[in-house]
Protein backbone atom coordinates (compact mmCIF):
# COMPACT_ATOMS: atom_id res chain seq x y z
CA UNK A 1 0.00 0.00 0.00
CA UNK A 2 1.11 3.67 -0.60
CA UNK A 3 1.96 5.85 2.33
CA UNK A 4 -0.95 8.74 2.41
CA UNK A 5 1.16 12.18 1.63
CA UNK A 6 -0.45 15.42 2.99
CA UNK A 7 -0.75 18.36 0.95
CA UNK A 8 -1.50 22.01 1.19
CA UNK A 9 -2.79 24.30 -1.06
CA UNK A 10 -2.28 28.08 -2.38
CA UNK A 11 -5.64 29.99 -3.31
CA UNK A 12 -4.45 32.10 -6.50
CA UNK A 13 -7.38 35.07 -6.78
CA UNK A 14 -7.63 37.71 -9.46
CA UNK A 15 -9.70 40.73 -8.84
CA UNK A 16 -11.61 41.84 -12.59
CA UNK A 17 -14.91 43.22 -12.11
CA UNK A 18 -17.63 41.30 -11.57
CA UNK A 19 -20.86 40.33 -12.94
CA UNK A 20 -23.53 37.42 -11.90
CA UNK A 21 -27.27 36.43 -12.19
CA UNK A 22 -29.45 36.13 -9.19
CA UNK A 23 -31.52 33.28 -10.67
CA UNK A 24 -29.44 30.04 -11.00
CA UNK A 25 -29.79 26.12 -10.35
CA UNK A 26 -25.99 25.22 -11.66
CA UNK A 27 -24.20 23.04 -9.17
CA UNK A 28 -20.68 22.13 -8.54
CA UNK A 29 -20.94 18.79 -9.85
CA UNK A 30 -19.55 19.95 -13.16
CA UNK A 31 -15.81 19.60 -12.09
CA UNK A 32 -14.00 17.36 -14.19
CA UNK A 33 -11.44 14.87 -12.86
CA UNK A 34 -8.91 14.89 -15.58
CA UNK A 35 -5.31 15.12 -14.50
CA UNK A 36 -2.79 17.39 -16.89
CA UNK A 37 -1.49 15.75 -19.53
CA UNK A 38 1.69 16.13 -17.93
CA UNK A 39 0.43 14.38 -14.80
CA UNK A 40 -0.63 11.25 -16.56
CA UNK A 41 0.33 8.27 -13.96
CA UNK A 42 1.86 5.20 -15.77
CA UNK A 43 1.14 2.79 -12.99
CA UNK A 44 -0.98 2.64 -9.68
CA UNK A 45 -1.41 5.76 -7.91
CA UNK A 46 -3.56 7.39 -5.88
CA UNK A 47 -4.10 11.45 -6.26
CA UNK A 48 -6.07 14.03 -4.07
CA UNK A 49 -7.92 16.42 -5.50
CA UNK A 50 -9.40 19.99 -4.25
CA UNK A 51 -11.14 22.70 -6.00
CA UNK A 52 -12.50 25.90 -4.51
CA UNK A 53 -15.11 28.07 -5.89
CA UNK A 54 -16.63 31.34 -4.69
CA UNK A 55 -19.40 32.33 -6.86
CA UNK A 56 -21.63 35.23 -6.48
CA UNK A 57 -24.99 36.26 -8.35
CA UNK A 58 -27.12 39.37 -8.54
CA UNK A 59 -28.48 39.92 -11.72
CA UNK A 60 -31.60 39.16 -12.99
CA UNK A 61 -33.01 38.19 -16.63
CA UNK A 62 -36.10 37.32 -18.03
CA UNK A 63 -35.32 35.89 -21.68
CA UNK A 64 -32.75 37.73 -23.02
CA UNK A 65 -33.98 40.62 -21.34
CA UNK A 66 -31.71 42.74 -18.17
CA UNK A 67 -33.80 43.94 -15.37
CA UNK A 68 -31.82 46.50 -14.11
CA UNK A 69 -34.28 47.75 -12.31
CA UNK A 70 -33.81 45.53 -9.79
CA UNK A 71 -30.34 46.81 -9.39
CA UNK A 72 -31.68 50.40 -8.88
CA UNK A 73 -34.31 49.69 -6.98
CA UNK A 74 -32.22 47.61 -4.51
CA UNK A 75 -34.50 44.93 -4.86
CA UNK A 76 -32.06 42.58 -6.52
CA UNK A 77 -31.61 38.69 -5.23
CA UNK A 78 -28.22 37.98 -4.28
CA UNK A 79 -26.16 34.33 -3.59
CA UNK A 80 -23.15 33.65 -2.44
CA UNK A 81 -22.26 29.85 -2.56
CA UNK A 82 -18.95 28.57 -1.66
CA UNK A 83 -17.88 25.46 -2.59
CA UNK A 84 -15.09 23.06 -1.70
CA UNK A 85 -14.54 19.67 -4.32
CA UNK A 86 -12.72 16.53 -2.63
CA UNK A 87 -11.82 14.28 -5.40
CA UNK A 88 -9.77 11.11 -4.72
CA UNK A 89 -8.41 9.00 -7.85
CA UNK A 90 -7.12 6.08 -8.22
CA UNK A 91 -4.90 4.63 -11.44
CA UNK A 92 -4.59 1.60 -11.98
CA UNK A 93 -2.57 1.20 -15.33
CA UNK A 94 -1.28 3.41 -17.91
CA UNK A 95 -5.16 3.99 -18.94
CA UNK A 96 -8.02 3.49 -16.65
CA UNK A 97 -8.49 5.06 -13.47
CA UNK A 98 -11.70 5.65 -11.41
CA UNK A 99 -12.68 8.88 -8.85
CA UNK A 100 -14.88 9.55 -6.30
CA UNK A 101 -15.43 13.15 -5.74
CA UNK A 102 -17.93 15.25 -2.93
CA UNK A 103 -18.56 18.65 -2.67
CA UNK A 104 -18.68 20.72 0.94
CA UNK A 105 -21.38 23.58 -0.18
CA UNK A 106 -22.16 26.65 1.81
CA UNK A 107 -24.80 29.35 0.74
CA UNK A 108 -25.97 32.41 1.52
CA UNK A 109 -29.29 34.17 -0.19
CA UNK A 110 -30.10 37.56 0.51
CA UNK A 111 -33.97 38.53 -0.80
CA UNK A 112 -37.10 41.00 -0.23
CA UNK A 113 -39.35 39.18 -2.35
CA UNK A 114 -39.28 35.92 -0.17
CA UNK A 115 -40.05 37.54 3.02
CA UNK A 116 -42.13 40.51 3.50
CA UNK A 117 -42.07 41.61 -0.50
CA UNK A 118 -40.23 44.03 -2.98
CA UNK A 119 -42.07 47.29 -1.87
CA UNK A 120 -41.65 47.14 2.16
CA UNK A 121 -37.92 48.44 1.97
CA UNK A 122 -34.57 47.05 2.71
CA UNK A 123 -35.87 46.03 6.46
CA UNK A 124 -37.62 43.21 4.79
CA UNK A 125 -34.14 41.77 3.11
CA UNK A 126 -33.50 38.42 4.86
CA UNK A 127 -31.23 35.88 4.63
CA UNK A 128 -31.86 31.73 4.17
CA UNK A 129 -28.71 29.89 4.15
CA UNK A 130 -27.61 25.85 3.25
CA UNK A 131 -24.40 24.16 4.98
CA UNK A 132 -23.49 20.39 3.89
CA UNK A 133 -22.52 17.70 1.41
CA UNK A 134 -23.96 18.07 -2.09
CA UNK A 135 -24.45 15.73 -4.52
CA UNK A 136 -21.36 13.18 -5.05
CA UNK A 137 -19.55 11.63 -8.22
CA UNK A 138 -18.07 8.40 -8.64
CA UNK A 139 -16.53 8.01 -12.50
CA UNK A 140 -14.28 5.35 -14.25
CA UNK A 141 -11.86 7.37 -17.16
CA UNK A 142 -9.82 5.83 -19.97
CA UNK A 143 -7.32 7.33 -21.72
CA UNK A 144 -8.27 7.28 -25.34
CA UNK A 145 -4.81 8.80 -26.96
CA UNK A 146 -1.96 8.69 -24.34
CA UNK A 147 -0.03 11.35 -23.12
CA UNK A 148 3.54 11.09 -25.09
CA UNK A 149 6.58 12.91 -26.64
CA UNK A 150 6.15 11.67 -29.57
CA UNK A 151 2.66 13.22 -30.15
CA UNK A 152 0.93 16.36 -29.13
CA UNK A 153 -2.79 15.41 -28.70
CA UNK A 154 -4.08 13.27 -25.81
CA UNK A 155 -7.68 12.40 -25.11
CA UNK A 156 -9.69 11.23 -22.05
CA UNK A 157 -13.33 9.65 -21.74
CA UNK A 158 -14.86 9.16 -18.55
CA UNK A 159 -18.15 7.76 -17.77
CA UNK A 160 -19.84 8.42 -14.13
CA UNK A 161 -22.72 8.28 -11.56
CA UNK A 162 -24.22 11.36 -9.76
CA UNK A 163 -25.73 10.32 -5.96
CA UNK A 164 -28.29 12.09 -4.51
CA UNK A 165 -26.03 12.33 -1.33
CA UNK A 166 -27.14 16.39 -1.13
CA UNK A 167 -29.87 17.12 1.01
CA UNK A 168 -32.24 18.75 -1.29
CA UNK A 169 -35.31 19.43 1.34
CA UNK A 170 -33.08 22.54 3.04
CA UNK A 171 -36.02 24.75 5.09
CA UNK A 172 -35.20 28.21 6.29
CA UNK A 173 -37.39 31.20 7.96
CA UNK A 174 -39.13 33.58 5.70
CA UNK A 175 -40.19 36.92 7.70
CA UNK A 176 -43.80 37.60 6.13
CA UNK A 177 -45.11 41.54 6.54
CA UNK A 178 -47.66 40.96 8.64
CA UNK A 179 -45.09 39.49 11.28
CA UNK A 180 -45.68 36.24 10.55
CA UNK A 181 -42.30 33.59 10.22
CA UNK A 182 -43.18 30.46 7.95
CA UNK A 183 -40.62 27.32 7.62
CA UNK A 184 -40.02 26.07 4.65
CA UNK A 185 -38.02 24.73 1.36
CA UNK A 186 -35.41 27.11 0.72
CA UNK A 187 -35.49 28.50 -2.80
CA UNK A 188 -33.67 25.87 -5.56
CA UNK A 189 -30.60 27.53 -6.01
CA UNK A 190 -29.45 27.01 -2.76
CA UNK A 191 -30.08 23.58 -2.05
CA UNK A 192 -27.20 21.20 -1.48
CA UNK A 193 -28.64 18.74 -3.94
CA UNK A 194 -30.86 18.18 -6.28
CA UNK A 195 -33.05 14.57 -5.43
CA UNK A 196 -32.02 12.72 -8.69
CA UNK A 197 -29.29 10.10 -9.23
CA UNK A 198 -28.03 10.75 -12.90
CA UNK A 199 -25.27 9.53 -15.43
CA UNK A 200 -22.50 11.81 -16.26
CA UNK A 201 -20.21 11.82 -19.61
CA UNK A 202 -17.39 13.49 -19.94
CA UNK A 203 -14.21 13.95 -22.79
CA UNK A 204 -11.25 15.49 -22.37
CA UNK A 205 -7.99 16.36 -24.51
CA UNK A 206 -4.92 18.00 -24.30
CA UNK A 207 -2.59 19.56 -26.91
CA UNK A 208 1.45 20.36 -26.16
CA UNK A 209 2.29 23.85 -27.72
CA UNK A 210 6.23 23.48 -26.72
CA UNK A 211 7.70 22.05 -23.76
CA UNK A 212 5.90 24.03 -21.02
CA UNK A 213 2.96 25.03 -22.64
CA UNK A 214 -0.44 22.75 -22.72
CA UNK A 215 -3.61 23.68 -24.38
CA UNK A 216 -6.45 21.87 -22.28
CA UNK A 217 -10.36 21.08 -23.15
CA UNK A 218 -12.90 19.43 -20.75
CA UNK A 219 -16.44 18.63 -21.55
CA UNK A 220 -19.24 17.38 -19.36
CA UNK A 221 -23.20 16.48 -19.40
CA UNK A 222 -25.01 15.43 -16.48
CA UNK A 223 -28.23 12.94 -17.33
CA UNK A 224 -30.91 13.40 -14.68
CA UNK A 225 -33.88 11.06 -15.19
CA UNK A 226 -36.07 12.36 -12.60
CA UNK A 227 -38.42 14.71 -13.52
CA UNK A 228 -39.06 16.55 -9.91
CA UNK A 229 -38.01 15.77 -6.82
CA UNK A 230 -41.81 16.79 -4.76
CA UNK A 231 -40.35 19.38 -2.50
CA UNK A 232 -42.22 22.70 -2.64
CA UNK A 233 -41.29 26.05 -4.43
CA UNK A 234 -43.08 28.00 -2.32
CA UNK A 235 -40.91 28.67 0.51
CA UNK A 236 -43.66 27.51 3.17
CA UNK A 237 -47.10 28.58 1.61
CA UNK A 238 -49.45 26.60 -0.34
CA UNK A 239 -49.24 26.25 -3.77
CA UNK A 240 -51.85 27.88 -6.02
CA UNK A 241 -53.81 26.39 -8.49
CA UNK A 242 -51.88 28.31 -11.23
CA UNK A 243 -48.66 26.79 -10.03
CA UNK A 244 -50.05 23.31 -10.14
CA UNK A 245 -51.66 23.56 -13.87
CA UNK A 246 -48.23 26.00 -14.96
CA UNK A 247 -46.06 23.17 -13.56
CA UNK A 248 -43.97 25.38 -11.06
CA UNK A 249 -45.06 23.95 -7.61
CA UNK A 250 -42.66 21.59 -6.95
CA UNK A 251 -38.80 21.62 -7.94
CA UNK A 252 -37.34 20.12 -11.03
CA UNK A 253 -34.24 17.92 -11.72
CA UNK A 254 -32.53 19.27 -14.59
CA UNK A 255 -29.68 18.13 -16.49
CA UNK A 256 -26.55 20.48 -16.64
CA UNK A 257 -23.30 20.84 -18.96
CA UNK A 258 -19.99 22.59 -18.73
CA UNK A 259 -17.00 23.17 -21.15
CA UNK A 260 -13.89 24.22 -19.83
CA UNK A 261 -11.02 25.41 -22.39
CA UNK A 262 -7.81 26.84 -21.50
CA UNK A 263 -3.72 26.45 -21.16
CA UNK A 264 -1.53 25.21 -18.66
CA UNK A 265 1.82 26.78 -18.29
CA UNK A 266 4.04 23.94 -16.64
CA UNK A 267 7.49 24.69 -14.54
CA UNK A 268 9.04 21.32 -12.93
CA UNK A 269 6.55 19.95 -10.58
CA UNK A 270 3.99 22.87 -10.45
CA UNK A 271 1.64 24.26 -13.24
CA UNK A 272 -0.35 27.52 -13.39
CA UNK A 273 -3.91 27.39 -15.53
CA UNK A 274 -6.10 30.12 -16.86
CA UNK A 275 -9.64 29.00 -18.75
CA UNK A 276 -13.28 29.90 -19.60
CA UNK A 277 -15.54 27.52 -18.10
CA UNK A 278 -18.90 27.54 -19.92
CA UNK A 279 -21.69 26.09 -17.85
CA UNK A 280 -25.76 26.01 -17.89
CA UNK A 281 -28.55 23.66 -18.12
CA UNK A 282 -30.39 23.16 -21.33
CA UNK A 283 -33.67 25.04 -22.08
CA UNK A 284 -35.01 22.27 -24.29
CA UNK A 285 -34.92 19.84 -20.90
CA UNK A 286 -38.02 21.89 -19.65
CA UNK A 287 -40.92 19.77 -19.83
CA UNK A 288 -44.32 20.25 -17.88
CA UNK A 289 -44.27 18.71 -14.75
CA UNK A 290 -48.07 19.13 -14.01
CA UNK A 291 -49.66 15.58 -12.78
CA UNK A 292 -50.52 13.14 -15.68
CA UNK A 293 -48.28 15.45 -18.01
CA UNK A 294 -45.86 14.17 -20.70
CA UNK A 295 -42.61 14.74 -21.23
CA UNK A 296 -42.72 17.41 -24.29
CA UNK A 297 -39.64 19.86 -25.81
CA UNK A 298 -40.21 23.01 -24.04
CA UNK A 299 -39.01 24.71 -27.74
CA UNK A 300 -42.57 23.92 -28.85
CA UNK A 301 -44.56 25.00 -25.95
CA UNK A 302 -45.07 28.44 -24.41
CA UNK A 303 -43.05 29.74 -21.19
CA UNK A 304 -45.35 28.63 -19.04
CA UNK A 305 -45.30 24.84 -19.63
CA UNK A 306 -41.58 25.20 -17.41
CA UNK A 307 -41.58 24.42 -14.16
CA UNK A 308 -38.60 25.52 -11.76
CA UNK A 309 -35.82 24.82 -13.92
CA UNK A 310 -34.18 27.55 -14.79
CA UNK A 311 -33.72 26.80 -18.61
CA UNK A 312 -31.17 27.90 -20.53
CA UNK A 313 -29.64 28.96 -17.70
CA UNK A 314 -25.92 29.76 -18.92
CA UNK A 315 -22.65 31.02 -17.53
CA UNK A 316 -19.00 31.71 -18.37
CA UNK A 317 -16.70 32.33 -15.52
CA UNK A 318 -12.83 32.80 -16.01
CA UNK A 319 -11.16 30.46 -14.20
CA UNK A 320 -7.29 30.80 -12.91
CA UNK A 321 -5.52 27.87 -11.32
CA UNK A 322 -2.75 26.84 -9.81
CA UNK A 323 -1.44 22.86 -9.53
CA UNK A 324 1.64 21.88 -7.71
CA UNK A 325 3.23 18.21 -6.67
CA UNK A 326 4.50 16.66 -3.43
CA UNK A 327 6.68 13.71 -4.77
CA UNK A 328 4.71 11.21 -8.05
CA UNK A 329 1.67 10.48 -5.90
CA UNK A 330 -0.07 13.51 -5.05
CA UNK A 331 -1.07 17.00 -6.95
CA UNK A 332 -3.26 20.03 -6.31
CA UNK A 333 -5.19 21.99 -6.66
CA UNK A 334 -7.66 23.84 -9.22
CA UNK A 335 -8.66 27.09 -7.57
CA UNK A 336 -12.11 28.88 -9.55
CA UNK A 337 -12.05 32.27 -6.98
CA UNK A 338 -14.96 35.02 -8.03
CA UNK A 339 -12.48 36.36 -10.53
CA UNK A 340 -15.12 35.83 -13.24
CA UNK A 341 -16.73 37.85 -16.11
CA UNK A 342 -20.43 36.82 -15.79
CA UNK A 343 -22.61 36.08 -18.92
CA UNK A 344 -25.96 34.98 -17.75
CA UNK A 345 -28.68 34.64 -20.25
CA UNK A 346 -31.90 32.95 -19.66
CA UNK A 347 -33.10 31.42 -23.21
CA UNK A 348 -36.78 31.14 -22.55
CA UNK A 349 -38.92 34.38 -21.19
CA UNK A 350 -39.87 32.53 -17.94
CA UNK A 351 -43.07 33.76 -16.11
CA UNK A 352 -41.60 32.59 -12.76
CA UNK A 353 -38.95 33.88 -10.80
CA UNK A 354 -38.06 37.00 -8.69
Amino acid sequence: MKPFIPFAFVLLCLSPQLFGQGCVAIRSTGSCSMMPGSMHQDGRNTTVMANYRYFRSFRHFRGDHEEKERLEQNTEVINWSNTLDLTLIQSWNQRWSTAFSIPIISNVRSSLYEHGGNSGGQENRHETKSFGLGDARATAYYWLVLPAQDHRWSAQAGLGIKFATGDYQVDGLFYKADSTIIQGPVDQSIQLGDGGTGITVEFNTTFRINSWLLAYQNGYYLFNPREENGVSTRRGSLPSQENYLDGTATMSVPDQFMGRLGVNALFGAASVSLGARLEGIPYTMCWVAAAGSDARDMSSQSSLDCPIKRGGSISLPLCPGLWSAIGLKVYLIKTEPNAQVRLHKVMQHLQIGH
